[in-house]
């Protein structure tokens, strides 16, 4: 017979000898709960069945938000005058001098912070408009002055037409009839 094998983890030379650890059965639980101290199952079928219906019948809930401006344990903390100063400056401090819970007033400041954003961007709106308007009265006028000043090339060129058609039948034009058309 071969000398047994000691199990592992063993510190040392392995032996010389390989030969597989014989097959145990899988933990049943009990030495789970001997190595974490649990107590036992219950044994009998009504404690069985007690255990086994065991609900818990609390719901899930967020936490209170910590609010350290209102912590008891710091408020040495915030009547320093320096942090008052602080406070004051950051907007945290209402004109009694109190600490004001900005979370309450989150809501508000959001729409205040929103209004103040849309009074800008109508602002800049207006600004665009006026700036577009100028633009399209100047290119209207510039149209204006380009169109008379095509008139004017279109009444000469007629003009100098006629006098040319009026040269080639040796008529004259008269001062009283020149407007006249032949």
């Amino acid at each position: 017979m071969s000398k047994p094998l000691r199990q592992y983890p063993v510190r040392g030379p392995l032996p010389t000898v390989w030969e597989p650890a014989p097959i145990t059965a899988k933990d049943t639980g009990d030495f789970t709960t001997s190595a974490l101290k649990l107590r036992q199952y219950a044994d009998s079928g009504p404690l069985r069945n007690l255990e086994s219906g065991f609900e818990v019948k609390g719901i899930p809930a967020p936490l209170p938000m910590y609010k350290c401006y209102f912590d008891d344990n710091l408020s040495l903390l915030w009547t320093r005058p320096g942090k008052l100063q602080h406070l004051h400056k950051l907007g945290f401090l209402d004109s009694a001098g109190e600490i004001v819970d900005i979370h309450e007033r989150r809501r508000g400041y959001a729409m205040a912070e929103r209004d103040i954003r849309m009074a800008a961007i109508r602002g800049e709106e207006r600004a665009r408009d006026k700036e577009r308007d100028a633009k399209k009265a100047q290119v209207v006028a510039l149209r204006q002055q380009v169109t008379e000043m095509r008139m004017r090339e279109i009444a000469q060129t007629r003009e100098l037409r006629r006098a040319k058609k009026l040269s080639r039948m040796g008529v004259s034009l008269s001062h009283s009839t020149g407007s006249l058309p032949l």
